[in-house]
């Protein structure tokens, strides 16, 4: 059987990374205030110039792709691949779950496409995961939908997911994690430290920068350690003070991390300086 691996663009900054891969990726939409809808891709990110938008505190939104497009993209990976694995937005982050469950539910989809339940893996921790599965599918070392589900659900329960918005009011105007967000909003210097999972956590809220790296550093040594690898992930914009305060945390308590951009999704949900710290298993 030829397996696709279908994600949509919350989980990758640049696509390019999947080229020669089987992994292909549905956009979602981003909504500007003058009502101008674009796919959610790199280039219409630069077109639009929505960084700076978002750092002039101006109004953007997101939104799922549309059933329509769903069954279009199913359409076309079907002409390539035996079934699809298809992983959406966390079902905490969006609708795309369900929309998505519905068109494969088609009567001409049926036994074609397998819909991945996810509430906790979103970003790095998703593109790592399909990169890796890619691999395994095309050295044969995985071979069947069984494989594919237990290598998903082993990933699934060895991985986190943790997010610091930038601007705590657009967080919580979006409707992520808005309970959550509400009771700090009052001290809008902080930072919240929140832990993605089927109900968002709280892991702390701190002044510094500094503080949040420490707390960072302190999770992934008590809870991982060096069987896994962390991904900092950051925009453009991100301030080189922030970024070198994380950099010096993670480096005196010999953690080894990669860097990577965030995918735009998260930026307009939580403004330009949002952090992520993606960790998954080596």
């Amino acid at each position: 059987m030829k397996i696709g691996i279908l994600i949509d663009s919350s989980s990758v900054y640049d696509p390019k990374i999947f080229e020669g891969t089987c992994v292909e990726v549905l956009p979602l939409h981003i909504n500007l205030a003058n009502d101008k809808d674009f796919l959610d891709n790199i280039e219409n990110f630069k077109k639009y110039e929505v960084l700076k938008l978002l750092n002039d505190d101006g109004e953007a939104k997101t939104s799922q792709a549309s059933p329509g497009e769903v069954e279009k993209k199913y359409d076309e990976m079907l002409k390539k691949y035996d079934h699809i694995i298809h992983i959406p937005l966390a079902n905490n982050l969006s609708s795309m779950f369900q929309t998505s469950l519905m068109v494969a539910n088609d009567e001409k989809f049926e036994g074609k496409v397998t819909i991945y339940f996810n509430e906790k893996m979103a970003a790095q921790v998703v593109e790592r995961a399909v990169l890796r599965l890619s691999e395994k599918l095309k050295s044969s070392k995985i071979k069947n939908l069984k494989e594919v589900k237990a290598f998903l659900d082993d990933w699934y329960e060895n991985c986190m997911t943790i997010f610091i918005p930038g601007d705590l009011k657009r967080m919580a105007n979006s409707g992520r994690a808005k309970s959550m967000l509400v009771s700090v909003l009052s001290f809008l210097k902080v930072k919240v430290v929140m832990r993605w999972n089927s109900k968002p956590t709280k892991e702390g809220v701190f002044r510094t920068y500094s503080s949040v790296a420490e707390k960072i550093s302190e999770i992934y040594l008590k809870e991982f350690g060096s069987n896994f690898k962390i991904v900092f992930a950051r925009s453009e914009l991100a301030k080189n003070k922030t970024i070198d305060l994380i950099r010096n945390e993670f480096n005196n308590r010999k953690i080894k991390f990669e860097e990577e951009l965030m995918p735009n999704i998260f930026l307009v949900h939580g403004g330009v300086e949002s952090l992520a710290f993606l960790v998954f298993r080596k």
